[in-house]
């Protein structure tokens, strides 16, 4: 269906629509606002909806098995896009993440990750671990958390960078006040440190005003490096300039 000139006038070319904007209104508007006005005026309840997001669901999932490795993690994203906020979606979400982690590439692990713990801005970071909790299934955020600290321990084993990860995972672990050890915390720290000043580093060698700023910070409370006074005066000066 060409979404750009022929109108959308029926249910049949809606649930089309629908389901090619990902079983998402806020595309709908923003790749073809006019479609969506059109969807809008058919008026169509949501529990259609529902059915429409769930059988396409269903059917990525069946699809699983002709999905190359290198796209797991944007699979895995897009479905956690389209999903609604009930125990079945999450549920099959956690099985689809045993069976990616089977045969995840290396390169792909950070995107999985982000998509689990989630990357917002906010404390509980959006991921399929606050989904769980705001359902109140804390043993399916733990299941979650588990498969994470997997995935992390994969990562370490073949020196894989997981930039602001770390730092994500403590502020989910901060917020829901999960039980972890003091020694874990403290790798968890460190690695984000580490990883954070190398990102910053690069950022301002390569001009780049914010990464400066943060760099001149890291130096100054010595977080992946050692504290350094002149250096953090340095890029604080320079992001000025």
């Amino acid at each position: 269906m060409d979404f750009t000139n022929e109108p959308i006038n029926d249910i049949e070319q809606a649930r089309k629509y629908f389901i090619a904007m990902g079983c998402s209104h806020f595309h709908m508007t923003r790749e073809y606002p006019q479609r969506a006005k059109e969807y809008i005026a058919l008026d169509i309840d949501p529990e259609i909806e529902s059915e429409w997001r769930k059988e396409e669901f269903e059917q990525k999932l069946e699809n699983f098995q002709t999905i190359k490795p290198s796209e797991y993690g944007a699979y895995l994203r897009n479905l956690d896009s389209m999903i609604e906020r009930k125990e079945f979606y999450l549920e099959r979400l956690f099985e689809l993440v045993i069976k990616i982690k089977e045969k995840l590439p290396n390169e792909q692990i950070g995107f999985v990750l982000s998509t689990i713990i989630g990357n917002n801005g906010t404390k509980s970071k959006g991921g399929l671990i606050q989904k769980s909790y705001d359902l109140k299934r804390k043993d399916l955020a733990e299941k979650f958390y588990t498969q994470v600290k997997l995935l992390f321990k994969i990562a370490s084993d073949n020196s894989i960078k997981l930039t602001f990860a770390y730092g994500n995972l403590l502020d989910v672990i901060e917020y829901y006040k999960i039980d972890e050890s003091d020694e874990y915390l403290f790798k968890l720290r460190e690695k984000n440190d580490n990883e954070s000043f190398d990102y910053f580093k690069t950022g301002a060698e390569e001009g780049n005003k914010y990464s400066m700023n943060k760099l001149s910070d890291c130096y100054r409370e010595g977080k992946g490096c050692e504290i350094d006074i002149k250096k953090a005066k340095f890029w604080k000066l320079k992001a000025n300039e």
